[in-house]
């Protein structure tokens, strides 16, 4: 949806504005930027997991719950909930949209098997575990809240789906590319599907540009230096023409420029986990400190009457 494509500068007045309502005690914009990136990040980590061990999460679920993340923080500051709670929010309402149909205690039921199945020493393990603990009927809650910072628009145009798009349209239309060999191919398109991966877990590539441009500047990166890379510049040239568009071979490899600093030093590959885990625990912090703010007000709230 157009109105969902914004500049870099919309993108962050309304993140501002999200993050005036956030008691100031709470932390700084930097603080609560780490905590975003890192929910960002881990709602595919979770939904990795999840289609490793169970059948009712394909790929579009984690493509969703992750646009649906970062529409959710456009409109509300992620220190305003439960991280964990909107987080399995946002999966539950991927797996509706996507026409998944799993209820709120069959994810939770999931996710604590997940965990189960994790080694106790890896990357992660706790924050999983930490995700069990959130009960069906606080994920419906987060659900209305997520609902209404979305504006109730469940319908996302998925960038792997636009990718998929290009790929099987570039071996039926290009003699060329279909005569690559398989393995190269391959090692593009995995490639391509990495790329595109990195993009939406640690950039705000998803709301700066349509998804068919992404998938185009994934694709095309994977391909650069490859026997790919010719036929699939003039298939996205004839694209772009046809579509009444400019020169497509020229959207490309800076999309992603506009990532957050904590979320670029996070894509490293070497250290990528280690830099996760490290936002978790600012993001544990977060979740502790904005419940202590609420059970304050609570209680203030009881005393008044």
């Amino acid at each position: 949806m157009s109105h969902w494509i914004l500049a870099s500068q919309t993108i962050e007045a309304l993140r501002a504005e999200a993050r005036h309502r956030t008691p100031n005690e709470l932390g700084n914009s930097g603080f609560f930027d780490s905590l975003r990136c890192f929910q960002e990040a881990f709602v595919f980590y979770v939904c990795s997991l999840l289609q490793t061990l169970e059948d009712w999460y394909p790929e579009k679920v984690k493509e969703t719950a992750c646009l649906f993340l970062k529409r959710c923080y456009l409109h509300r500051s992620v220190a305003e909930d439960d991280p964990r709670c909107m987080l399995l929010a946002a999966v539950y309402a991927a797996c509706k949209a996507s026409e998944q149909h799993v209820s709120a205690a069959e994810l939770v039921r999931h996710v604590a098997r997940c965990a189960a199945a994790l080694p106790p020493d890896a990357p992660l393990t706790a924050s999983v575990k930490a995700l069990a603990d959130c009960s069906a009927d606080d994920i419906v809650r987060h659900e209305v809240r997520l609902l209404e910072a979305l504006r109730f628009e469940l319908h996302v145009a998925r960038p792997g789906r636009a990718l998929l798009g290009l790929w099987q349209h570039a071996q039926t239309s290009c003699a060329e590319f279909a005569a690559a060999p398989a393995a190269v191919r391959d090692l593009v398109w995995d490639e391509a599907r990495q790329e595109l991966d990195r993009r939406l877990q640690l950039t705000d590539a998803a709301l700066l540009t349509t998804p068919s441009l992404l998938a185009v500047a994934c694709l095309t990166d994977a391909a650069r230096g490859s026997a790919l890379e010719a036929p699939l510049q003039r298939v996205v040239r004839c694209a772009a023409a046809a579509a009444g568009g400019g020169d497509g071979a020229e959207v490309g490899g800076d999309i992603a420029a506009q990532a957050p600093a904590e979320a670029a030093a996070a894509a490293d590959a070497g250290g990528r986990h280690e830099r996760l885990e490290q936002m978790l625990l600012r993001a544990q912090a977060a979740a502790a400190a904005v419940e202590r703010h609420w059970q304050q007000q609570a209680a203030a709230a009881i005393a008044d009457q």
